[in-house]
Order: structure tokens, then C-alpha cells, then sequence
């Protein structure tokens, strides 16, 4: 240690000699008095604190020159983070968000590229929705991985799901930590040697308990980084507007799907209306025109034989008339539907089918009660019996079984017949002809937490379940 101090003080290229006659021998009239060990050992605490201090001083000139008013330099990044906002909250659901997002991001940090991830639940996976970079750049990390980075999907663990539901952000050398779950480590670090990565950042976007993902950020090496509430700030920014643009999308999702059912309600009601005008024209109408006619024949006729002829007419055509008036009235409204329990409802509608089209409709039940509202009850009476019609005039079913059962609160109707099984075509004729109309019955089912499973056999006939809970 004494002659490492020495060295420092006098220069290495001296011998070894005359390093010993330095500190041995009298320099002019005064003589080398060698210091004490703890003189020495204390010089060199101070040394080392010098040295490190003189090392901490230069990278904070390097940090200065860099930028020269660290101040100024965070107040832009918050200029920047504030404009950001203004643009996200005001741009259109239909335009581009996550390309604006990267590409200002870019530009606020001068990263080599940034990258949007949308995290899917259904799928319990990340993709990339956007990437801001230079065509070279995305060139060579195409090449790099061997594949279209783009549309390719990864899986995330439900335990990464549960950590990235609130913003976080993370600094990390090099590209690794930030593509460990799409690249190698062995792929990363030729990445970060290649196109010169430095920090990289990764930042979760996430609002109110709800993972939207991720923005992951990549600088070149010597880019100073960037302070952690900066990028705080951006992910609460851009958590916040994928949030809104997302509510828009549903909103606007179901503003259409309303629209559409009000529509569909309207032609429905339209080719009820259009039904009903041609049952009154072609058979009630007909029949009572015809009636008013052998009515006139009557009283034209003295002959006793012919006027009872007509009479035994008279009385068949006042008998069709009122038997399809009655029938009219049971389709617009069935009796007794408020007083009599599901089962018996749906019975009582299977045996009026067999009698007017002389169809076998069978029904069936597990016999245990099925304690439903009204709602749900008119709702199950009419899409069963629009079901059934539809079985018997598109699909030409012969023999049609309609079954009731309940498990776990969960009423469960099924309506099978032997017909075509071409459920499209029945589908199109059911909702041309009008009445509830198969597109109506899914939707007030789903309205009601219930589901409408169809599963056609081609040639051999078509199976309908309608479940729907009772609570």
C-alpha cells in the first residue's frame, strides 16, 4: 500500500531502487520522514471518496449537457403528455387510437419504436394492435424473428393478469424483459447489439379493475431515462381513453342493435298486421260473402227442398266462419294463458296444432313445476308455437315433440321435428312471414338471460332448445 501511494505521487516509471531511495534517503538539507500505516490508509478512504465523487460529478455533467435545464426538459414531457390527452379525448372511435398513441409516444421519447398490446379476456392473450417505428427497423425485426410480428397471439397467465390491473411502470436494460414472452433471450440480445437498444420501458394500462394492456417502449443506448411519474402519467392518459373509446364502441353497439330490433319489431308488427288482413280476407271474408249469397238464395227460393239444401250451406259456412274467427282470436291472444301453469299452457298448444293441421304434436314434461312470470311464460308460449309452425310450413315436418324440464332453476323447452333441418330457410321464411319471428325470439330471450341453441341434422330434421331462468 505505502509504495501504491508513492506510485501515485511520483510516477510508475520509476525502478524499484530508486523508489527506495526516495523514500530512504535526505533530499537536500531536510530528510524523508515516512508517514505512519493509519496516516496512509485514512489518505486513501479520502482518495476513494474523491474518486467516486469526481465520477458521480461526471455523469451528471453528461446529464446536464444532455439536457441543459432539467426542468425545462420535464416540463416539455408534460406539454406533451398534456396535448396527448387533448387528442385522445377528442378523437373519433371510428380513427385510429393506438397508432396516435405510439407514434406521440415516439416522438416525446425518441425511442426507436413503440408498441400498443391489447389484452383480449376471452382469449386470455396479448396482441400487438400497433407498432411506431422506421420501415428499416421493422424490416430487420421481422427478419430477426422469422415471422409477421403483427396478429400473432400470446398467452398471459392469470396471475400476470391480476398484477397488471392497476399502471404500473418498469425500466429495464436492454429488450428482454420487455419480449421475453415472444422471443428467446438469445434473439433478444442480438436485437439489443444490432439495432442498438438501450431502456426499455414497459407501461400497463389498465382502469377500474380492467386489463387493457400494454405500451412497451424501446430507446437507443445513451438516451437518458425517462422519469418514472412521466410514465405513470401517460398509462393513467391512455388507460382513461381506451376506457372511453371502448364505452363508445359498446354504446354504439347496442344503439345499433336497437335500432335494428325497433326495426325488426315494426316489420314484424307490419306483417302481423298484413297476416291478420289476409286470413279476414281470403277465409273469413270469403266465407261470408259466400254466406250473404246463399243467404239471398234462400229467400229467392220457394222450393222446400232447395231452401233446405241451402240452409244445411248456410249453417256449414256460419260454422267455418266462426271456427276461423276463433282461431284468429286464439293466435292474437290464447285463453286462459294467465291462469294456467306453463306445462298445461304448452299442452294445451301442442293439441291445437294437431287439431288444425293434423300434425302429430306431442308434448312431454318431467312434470315438476316451473314457477316462470307471465313475461316469461308469453314469452315461452309464443316462441314455441312459432316454432312449431315454422317446423310444419318450411320445414315439412310430419311428427314435431315438444319437451319441458327444469334443472338448477333453468327452465329448458325443446322442440324437435323430422323435417328438412334446413334451419337457414326456416329462419328466412319465419321472419318473412312475420309473427314473433325466430330474430324476435332471440332477442326477447336474451332480454330475459336466455339463449335459443339450434341444431339442425340436414335430411333428418331440426332440434330447438329455449332455456331461460325462472329467478
Amino acid at each position: 500500500m505505502i509504495n501504491k501511494l508513492i506510485l501515485m505521487c511520483v510516477g510508475k516509471n520509476m525502478s524499484d531502487k530508486e523508489l527506495k531511495e526516495k523514500t530512504t534517503k535526505p533530499s537536500g538539507e531536510h530528510s524523508f520522514e515516512l508517514p505512519s500505516q493509519e496516516f496512509i490508509d485514512e489518505q486513501f478512504e479520502k482518495l476513494d471518496e474523491e474518486i467516486a465523487k469526481f465520477t458521480v460529478r461526471d455523469q451528471l455533467i453528461v446529464d446536464i449537457q444532455k439536457h441543459p435545464d432539467d426542468n425545462k426538459h420535464r416540463t416539455k414531457l408534460i406539454d406533451d403528455l398534456n396535448n396527448l390527452a387533448i387528442e385522445l379525448a377528442s378523437i373519433d372511435q371510428s380513427e385510429d387510437s393506438n397508432k396516435l398513441i405510439c407514434d406521440r409516444l415516439r416522438e416525446m421519447t425518441g425511442a426507436v419504436f413503440t408498441t400498443i398490446n391489447r389484452y383480449y379476456p376471452e382469449k386470455k392473450c396479448t396482441r400487438m394492435e400497433y407498432m411506431s417505428t422506421s420501415g428499416k427497423v421493422l424490416s430487420m425485426l421481422q427478419r430477426i424473428a422469422g415471422r409477421n410480428i403483427y396478429n400473432t397471439e400470446y398467452p398471459v397467465p392469470d396471475e400476470v393478469v391480476e398484477q397488471g390491473k392497476r399502471i404500473a411502470a418498469n425500466t429495464f436494460e436492454g429488450i428482454y424483459p420487455i419480449a421475453m414472452g415472444a422471443y428467446p433471450k438469445a434473439l433478444c440480445k442480438m436485437m439489443d447489439t444490432v439495432l442498438n437498444f438501450g431502456y426499455s420501458y414497459g407501461v400497463t394500462l389498465s382502469r377500474e379493475g380492467t386489463l387493457y394492456g400494454g405500451v412497451a417502449i424501446i430507446c437507443p443506448k445513451g438516451e437518458g431515462r425517462i422519469p418514472e411519474d412521466i410514465l405513470l402519467t401517460f398509462g393513467h392518459i391512455c388507460s382513461a381513453s381506451l376506457n372511453r373509446i371502448d364505452s363508445q364502441k359498446a354504446l354504439t353497439k347496442f344503439q345499433d342493435e336497437l335500432r335494428l330490433l325497433a326495426s325488426e319489431i315494426s316489420l314484424s308488427e307490419e306483417n302481423e298486421r298484413k297476416r291478420i288482413a289476409e286470413t279476414l280476407h281470403d277465409d273469413i271474408t270469403q266465407r261470408l260473402a259466400l254466406l250473404e249469397i246463399k243467404f239471398d238464395e234462400f229467400k229467392a227460393s220457394t222450393n222446400p227442398e232447395k231452401r233446405s239444401e241451402i240452409k244445411a250451406k248456410l249453417a256449414e259456412l256460419l260454422e267455418h266462419s266462426l271456427v276461423s274467427l276463433k282461431n284468429l282470436s286464439l293466435d292474437l291472444c290464447p285463453p286462459n294463458i294467465k291462469e294456467l301453469n306453463l306445462d298445461d299452457s304448452l299442452k294445451w298448444l301442442t293439441e291445437k296444432v294437431s287439431d288444425e293441421f293434423e300434425l302429430p304434436c306431442v308434448f312431454t314434461s318431467d312434470k315438476k313445476d316451473k314457477i316462470v312470470s307471465l313475461k316469461i311464460k308469453e314469452t315461452l308460449f309464443q316462441g314455441v308455437r312459432e316454432l312449431v309452425i315454422n317446423a310444419k310450413k318450411h320445414a315439412d315436418a310430419t311428427e314435431i315433440l315438444v319437451n319441458s324440464s327444469i334443472e338448477d332453476s333453468t327452465v329448458h323447452i325443446s322442440v324437435t321435428d323430422n323435417g328438412t333441418g334446413n334451419i337457414n330457410l326456416q329462419e328466412k321464411q319465419s321472419d318473412k312471414r312475420g309473427g314473433f319471428g325466430l330474430s324476435h325470439l332471440k332477442e326477447k330471450l336474451n332480454n330475459n338471460n336466455g339463449t335459443l341453441h339450434i341444431q339442425p341434422t340436414p335430411g333428418q330434421g331440426t332440434k330447438v332448445i329455449i332455456s331461460i331462468s325462472c329467478d
